[in-house]
């Protein structure tokens, strides 16, 4: 009999034994899946996360081609540098097209501002007045930032209606110095 209760209790502490390592096996696996499905809602949180960066990225790549021209425009109208050789091209040609005859440019001396530098000019036209009103009026939509400050009209070499038109005005270029050049006023 002594056998026999030694071994319900054998069997008892053995079947304890197995609902205790039940139990701890249980817990273990609960605990594995709540990390894991924290893990998943983590990962899950990231992939919107990225998902947002995506549409974000692609928005910008869709505008990219227009913020590039916007940049070209705004390079030209407002250049790094004077480009002085290029203003005296702009106003020729605006010149031609309207019918004035360019005579001549002078540069003054410019004006630093706090992002950019003014650069004022004069410059003489002759022809008729309505090819002055024409050339006023594509200076102002030109390739290049200018500001008309003030305009003399006077009588051409030859007579009416031929009139001669001293312009003051000034073009603008940014700071944005070439390294080496920071501060620098050509």
């Amino acid at each position: 009999m002594a056998e026999k209760k030694n071994r319900t209790l054998l069997w008892g502490a053995l079947g304890f034994a197995i609902l205790g390592l039940i139990t701890f096996l249980m817990y273990n696996q609960v605990t594995a899946f709540k990390a894991a499905r924290d893990m998943a809602a983590t990962e899950q949180a990231a992939v919107e996360s990225a998902r947002a960066r995506l549409r974000e990225l692609t928005r910008v790549k869709e505008r990219s081609a227009g913020l590039q021209e916007q940049l070209a425009l705004y390079n030209k109208v407002l250049p790094a540098e004077p480009a002085e050789d290029m203003l005296i091209t702009d106003i020729t040609n605006i010149a031609q097209k309207s019918g004035m005859h360019f005579l001549q440019v002078r540069f003054e001396q410019r004006v630093k501002k706090q992002d950019y530098v003014e650069m004022p000019f004069r410059i003489t036209f002759e022809g008729r007045y309505h090819a002055l009103l024409d050339l006023l009026a594509d200076l102002q939509d030109g390739p290049r930032a200018l500001r008309i400050d003030n305009i003399k009209i006077g009588k051409g070499r030859e007579e009416l209606p031929q009139i001669k038109a001293e312009i003051a005005a000034s073009a603008f270029y940014s700071e944005a110095q070439p390294p080496g050049k920071a501060g620098e006023v050509k």
